[in-house]
């Protein structure tokens, strides 16, 4: 994984207490292009990390870091997940950065086109991580489902919170935002053209969510664009029951369109703002609505205010179903009947079905002109109160009526006329920027501005209505150029000038010549807009121009509104992209199988060939039928690779299979490259407890034991895992016992034997803990603990009663510059007359210097403790950590306990110049046969002439034979950083991954820093199975005197080539001393495949009792570990 730099140096620093503050280190800035650039590591343009590289550096940004991403399309088919924190004025930013080629196109492969595609997420907020104080701004995207989505978890508020998003324009989706679980956020300068669902959608358990300046646009004024049932650009969806879990939303400056669906014949619908019932405290600042099927703005919510709103051409203008809604100086004008059987109102007033009573607003300042049906409409007894509104028609006004099936009150100086009162029309007939009525200012001039596209200066509406539509569709490169043509009906009298916008994939300039943003048509009617295609050498998919007629004055806007002409590249296509991901994660025996999907974007124009590699802890073919290395991907762009689960008898615990993409030709490796299928067993694994046999161990003779049971017995050893605790000291007052240990089938129990240390400290009782913990392969039963009791044999005095005093670090982190630590003295019993106590100071901290001076006594009155307080000097000098270790010296009336020394750390405030070396492995997976890896050194500060790093290599690949050699030092210059290169060289040997570990060694010139170390791991691309090594004793117990044990070491099968095993040796026995010597490796030839070490007891005249020798396989090169990797042999004494 690559991991930058600073991320990870920030990390080392944290973990070593030199600084706890976001503001302690600068914050960092990444760079990313799609390609990448240079060395790849982030630092700059020139070496900007590539779009595989983008998922690892997002989760290592830190508070007040920024990751920059070039101009380019992004093909990313991964999600890319957002996660962690940022704080108050140091947020982590993602932001584009138009670097010659616009602003950065994320493309994903959703198809709008296709109803049911499968779902495509560019931006997640993963369910269960927090997210807080992010700002990503800057993007465009194309292709997805959807963009930014927050998928529900649980019922907090808070699991995302303080974030921004700005700039964001998506155009070809199905939902640009999904906001959930979250407070605090703001969605600014956004815009969705071309969605097919909802644009921006904010559900569950939102709060504090304010969206400003955003466009949603449907269809973009294409009838044909693929909507889905139910459009809507900016919406409040539904919650549980109705829960009111939605609330304080406003929405300032914002505008949808065109939002349509009419194949339900007897409702055609799109809303353009809605809210569903749940959602409380709305206001809407300055919003309009166009053209859409529906509900201009059509809300269930309560407490809603909507203040100088704007609602023209939908089918109702306002449409109102909960408690509270307030409407000042808004318009709802020209709305009409789409389809279906809805009435078309300026503002509609009903009952939700869930609710006992009807819906009731209140109307001040307002405007309804030239509706289609009714200028107001009571529906099912809602409450309407009008106060100094006007009612206005173009004409003749039969469209002004009043519908009402519950109270509507009029007051102020409102005009109306009403189906029961047949007076005189009015004399004011339609609102204009001099309308001289009463109210004055109830349409004022801002709304007019908007409105006047619909109808002009007291009248109907006047002036051509201009629509465009793509007489040439399809251009391409090099010089095939497509069309735009613009008609104005009727044509005009006088030159016309018409307001366009741009949208699309193609960048205006850049793939195609400039076109302007007006154009003029003459009284011809028509004018043409060329789009002149520029040729590069860029390879691309097919991209888009959206042309759009916007509103201006003297015309009106028509439909179709909007057109599109694409552009074909004729650069050779990019190779495919392939990725993979576990489409069925969850396989189980007996027979639920897992399913992994493997995609290639763009899809190949011929089938592909794509190689595989299996890893996991199942094993291939035997828990689930084989997989092979390769798969084929057709011209779909897609294939899958089952897991078939094999049912077996065997207890194993849940496995998994992992399968990663493998380069090869006619493709590139995409991320993920990597999934994973866990198969769960059906069979139940056996129950492990622990018991004694024998409860007290003592002090000079006397053995404690515990048996560790599973019922039932296993079918196959068992690795248990034990966790030791206690009083007494593992290897300190009792013989070294191991954390596992391992259970055989048959008996299916294991004896640990505690066996005391005869020492002269009197301790009092000590106790041994031993804890059965969770493992594989078995179940934790109960008992799951069992406790040893060790007697001491030493004597305290006075019958017990003199205090042993013991000592603690009770404040372990001391600091400059005034960061103190303790250490607490504890005599038990507490004395009876206060005693003083000897005290002996080590550590690299310096008494008297590094902090203020310690005497060498400290006295414990009757209360039976004492503190000694470790008082930091803060100075100049540049130390780094040093320590403080105060230990309990013998001396009169109290003896000493087990813990007689503890330790305070002085962590260092002071700086220097000296450069800090540090190592990354900034691509630390290499891979025959020529997929190299790649150390980074980075001194910091970078140092002001070049300086020579000594360096050390370690790990299981060999330098100059796995690899090309690797120096003994490197140079970093003034830029501060050098690179390592693991050149890997490709042979014919299986001998599986294998690992090349480099360290910074101390030199001339620079310090060591934290991060000291990195690793590369090489992966092997031989086939064959590494042979299996187990171990197991051919005579399990030797004698002093005669009598040898012997451990059988096997390969299976046998090598072709002789392999070096290493061996870990524990047990009571001690190696050299109770026992010949054993050597920690061994070696295994070809043909028989096995070794044999002997333990041959030294007959000496200690009184030991019987005693263990436990050898267990390790990990190593060439070979893998067997489950039964441990045996003993037992050592008789023949002493009395």
């Amino acid at each position: 994984m690559n991991i930058p730099f600073q991320s990870l140096y920030r990390a080392l620093l944290c973990a070593c207490g030199i600084f706890c503050s976001a503001l302690s280190v600068s914050a960092a800035t990444y760079y990313l292009t799609p390609a990448g650039s240079g060395s790849q590591n982030g630092s700059s343009w020139s070496n900007a990390y590539a779009l595989g590289q983008l998922q690892t550096t997002i989760n290592a940004l830190a508070a007040g870091d920024t990751l920059n991403l070039g101009s380019g399309t992004y093909n990313s088919t991964a999600v890319i997940d957002i996660k962690g924190a940022g704080s108050s004025g140091n947020l982590r930013t993602i932001t584009g950065v138009d670097t010659g080629g616009g602003l950065p196109l994320f493309q994903g492969n959703y198809d709008v086109n296709v109803s049911g595609s499968s779902s495509k997420i560019c931006f997640r907020f993963p369910g269960s991580q927090t997210a807080s104080y992010w700002l990503i701004k800057d993007i465009k995207f194309t292709s997805y489902s959807w963009v930014v989505s927050m998928p529900l978890s649980g019922s907090t508020y808070t699991l995302r919170s303080n974030i921004t998003f700005e700039n964001l324009d998506a155009d070809g989706i199905e939902e640009l935002f999904q906001i959930r679980n979250a407070t605090q956020i703001l969605i600014k300068d956004c815009d969705a053209i071309r969605y097919c669902k909802k644009a921006f959608r904010y559900d569950d358990y939102t709060s504090f969510l304010t969206i400003q300046n955003c466009t949603a646009d449907a269809t973009g004024g294409d009838d044909d664009f693929p909507t889905r049932a139910i459009p809507a650009g900016f919406c409040g969806m539904n919650t549980p029951g109705d829960a009111p879990i939605i609330h304080d939303i406003a929405l300032i400056d914002c505008t949808a369109r065109n939002n349509r669906y009419q194949p339900q014949s007897s409702y055609w619908n799109g809303d353009g703002f809605s809210t569903e019932a749940g959602t409380y405290n709305v206001t809407y600042t300055r919003c309009k609505s166009f053209d859409n099927h529906d509900g201009g703005f059509d809300d269930k919510a309560d407490d809603v205010t909507y203040d100088g709103c704007i609602s023209i051409g939908n089918q109702k203008g306002f449409r109102y179903w909960g408690d509270n809604g307030n409407y000042v100086n808004c318009l709802a004008a020209y709305n009409q009947q789409y389809g279906g059987t809805g009435n078309s109102d300026g503002l509609w007033v009903g009952k939700q079905s869930s609710r006992s009573h009807s819906a009731y607003v209140h109307v001040s300042l307002s405007t309804f002109h030239n509706n289609a049906e009714w200028a107001l409409e009571s529906y099912e007894g809602g409450q309407i109160t009008a106060t100094d509104c006007i009612v206005s028609v173009d004409g003749d006004w039969t469209n002004a009526y009043l519908v009402s099936s519950g109270p509507i009150t009029l007051s102020g100086t409102a005009q109306w006329r009403t189906s029961s009162s047949l007076g005189p029309d009015p004399q004011y007939v339609a609102p204009s920027r001099t309308w001289t009525g009463s109210p004055a200012d109830a349409f004022n001039s801002e709304l007019y501005e908007d409105a006047k596209g619909y109808f002009g200066q007291g009248g109907a509406p006047t002036g051509p209505v201009v629509s465009v539509t793509a007489t040439d569709g399809s251009a391409a490169e090099p010089s095939n150029n497509g069309t735009f043509t613009l008609t104005a009906s009727p044509a005009p009298e006088a030159p016309l000038t018409v307001n366009l916008t741009l949208a699309g994939t193609a960048t205006n300039g850049t793939d195609y010549s400039t076109i302007a943003s007006t154009v003029t048509i003459g009284t011809s009617g028509t004018a043409t807009i060329d789009v002149a295609v520029i040729d590069d050498s860029v390879s691309e998919v097919s991209e888009t121009v959206l042309l759009s007629v916007a509103s201006g004055t003297g015309y009106s806007v028509g439909s179709p509104s909007g057109a599109t002409v694409t552009i074909a590249d004729n650069e050779p296509p990019p190779p495919p992209n392939v990725t993979i991901v576990a489409t069925d994660s969850s396989a189980g025996e007996p027979s639920n199988n897992g399913t992994f999907t493997l995609t290639a974007s763009p899809a190949p124009t011929s089938a592909i060939t794509v190689n595989l590699s299996v890893a996991g802890t199942a094993t291939n073919g035997t828990d689930y039928s084989t997989i092979g290395s390769s798969v084929t991907i057709g011209t779909s762009g897609t294939a899958t690779v089952g897991v078939a689960v094999i049912d077996d008898a065997a207890t194993e615990g849940s496995e998994t299979v992992i399968l990663t993409v493998g380069s090869g030709t006619g493709y590139t490796v995409g991320s993920p490259a990597t999934a994973t299928v866990t198969i769960s067993a059906s069979d139940t694994p056996p129950s492990v407890n622990i018991s004694t046999s024998s409860s007290s161990a003592a002090e000079g003779g006397g053995s404690g034991r515990f048996a560790i049971t599973a019922i039932p017995s296993p079918a196959s050893p068992i690795s248990v895992t034990l966790t030791i605790t206690g009083t007494a000291i593992n290897g300190t007052d009792y013989t070294t016992i191991p954390t596992s240990v391992t259970l055989y089938p048959g008996p299916g129990t294991a004896e640990v034997d505690i066996d005391a240390i005869d020492d002269a400290l009197f301790e009092g009782t000590e106790t041994v803990v031993l804890t059965v913990a969770s493992g594989s392969g078995y179940a934790v039963g109960s008992p799951s603990s069992a406790t040893v009791t060790i007697n001491d044999n030493d004597s305290g005095g006075g019958g017990g009663s003199t205090p042993v005093v013991t000592i603690s670090a009770t404040d372990s982190s001391a600091g400059e510059p005034s960061n103190n630590g303790t250490f607490t003295l504890t005599a038990s019993p507490a004395p009876s007359s206060p005693i003083t106590v000897n005290l002996g100071l080590a550590g690299t901290a310096t008494n008297g210097s590094d902090y203020s001076t310690i005497a060498s006594t400290v006295t414990i009155g009757t209360g039976g403790t004492a503190t000694v307080n470790v008082a930091v000097t803060d100075d100049a000098a540049v130390e780094g950590s040093e320590t403080v270790v105060l230990a309990v010296n013998s001396g009169s009336g109290y003896t000493i306990g087990g813990a007689n020394s503890a330790t305070v750390t002085i962590a260092d405030d002071d700086t220097s110049g000296t450069p800090v070396v540090t190592i990354s492995a900034t691509d630390s997976s290499a891979g025959e046969p020529s997929n190299n890896g790649t150390f980074t050194l980075t001194a910091s500060p970078a140092p002001s002439s070049s300086i020579t790093v000594n360096l050390s290599l370690a790990g299981t690949a060999t330098n100059g034979a796995d690899y090309s050699t690797i120096a003994s030092t490197v140079t970093i210059g003034t830029g501060g950083t050098a690179t390592v290169t693991v050149a890997v060289i490709n042979d014919s040997s299986v001998e599986g991954t294998e690992t090349v570990v480099l360290t910074v060694n101390s030199g001339s010139g620079y310090d060591v820093g934290g991060a000291d170390n990195a690793t590369v791991n090489i992966a092997d691309d031989d086939s064959g199975s590494l042979p299996q090594i187990n171990i197991s004793t051919s005579s399990s117990s030797a004698s002093e005197g005669g009598g040898t044990g012997r451990f059988a070491i096997t390969a299976m099968p046998s090598p072709s080539s002789a392999i070096t095993v290493n061996l870990s040796i524990a047990g009571t026995a001690t190696n050299g001393v109770d026992y010949d010597t054993v050597a920690t490796t061994v070696t295994i030839n070809p043909g028989l495949g096995t070794a044999e070490i002997d333990i041959d007891a030294i007959d000496d005249s200690v009184t030991e009792g019987t005693e263990s020798v436990v050898l267990t396989i390790a990990a190593g090169s060439g070979y893998t570990v067997s489950s039964q990797h441990t045996a003993t042999v037992t050592i008789n004494d023949n002493d009395s």
